[in-house]
């Protein structure tokens, strides 16, 4: 990863991993649309859901029948989705540096 970014943005980066709370709200906010079962809590970190359990009851609530196939196609593809975001996550925080200070090219006061 780090041969795309920048020293600048490795810092910024690295602010952002050190602040494990704002990591974890932003982390929250991603993947809760995949992940929440409707039952989100202030300060509660995300508990994986029964995705499986939820298309079909929500197929079955409204009269649908779905196979197992389609079941299965569904969940692979949401699988292959949640863990591209959580590989990205897992890359943030192999960038974490405990100390090293880069200076920024810009003139913050312009």
């Amino acid at each position: 990863m780090q041969e795309y970014l920048t020293d600048m943005e490795i810092k910024k980066i690295n602010s952002f991993i050190k602040d494990e709370k704002m990591f974890d709200a932003v982390k929250k906010v991603l993947l809760a649309s995949l992940y929440q079962d409707g039952t989100i809590r202030k300060g509660e970190k995300l508990k994986v859901r029964n995705e499986a359990f939820n298309r079909i009851s929500e197929a079955y609530r409204a009269g649908q029948d779905i196979s197992n196939e389609n079941l299965g196609q569904g969940l692979r593809g949401l699988f292959e989705g949640v863990n591209a975001l959580e590989q990205g996550f897992a890359y943030l925080k192999l960038l974490k540096k405990e100390d090293g200070s880069i200076e920024s090219p810009l003139n913050d006061a312009i």
